[in-house]
């Protein structure tokens, strides 16, 4: 066997293993400190289209709806990973629904995710046409490490 072959072969195995770990894990995931992106919107709208808090593991928002505590369905999610070195970048995008004063909507959410090891606390920001806000992540278990309390918004 080539030596670059063996080499690929390591790298290739430790990425799969690094990101299979991240994917099982069991996350609270919370929007948060949401405000206008455009002149013509307004705060209380933005606070009625914030998804809140959920819980969930990267497989399973990929596959399943989600619901938030404010009632919120997320799904259609797309995940993107960048690793460099301890440094993992994150990006996607998924869909809202909900139900405000009696009337149905629908929004994309565009997610810029950062954070340091495969179970440390994400941050970021998110993004829709009309608003803007916060996001923040932390793990809450898996096999190989204890269950923390979640973030209280």
């Amino acid at each position: 066997m080539n030596g670059k072959w063996l080499v690929a072969f390591l790298v290739l195995n430790h990425v799969c293993l690094a990101f299979g770990a991240m994917d099982q894990t069991t996350w609270q995931g919370t929007y948060y400190q949401a405000v206008p992106a455009q002149r013509y919107v307004n705060q209380n709208y933005c606070d009625e289209h914030t998804p809140g808090r959920f819980i969930h593991t990267v497989n399973g928002a990929l596959t399943y709806p989600i619901i938030t505590n404010r009632g919120i369905i997320l799904d259609q999610a797309t995940f993107h990973v960048r690793a460099i070195d301890d440094f993992y970048f994150m990006q996607g995008e998924l869909r809202a629904r909900g139900i405000s004063r009696g009337k149905v909507w629908e929004d994309r959410i565009h997610y810029y995710l950062f954070k340091r090891g495969q179970r440390g606390v994400t941050k970021g920001m998110w993004s829709t046409n009309e608003c803007k806000g916060l996001y923040r992540g932390i793990a809450l278990k898996n096999g190989d490490f204890p269950i923390t309390k979640p973030h209280k918004t």
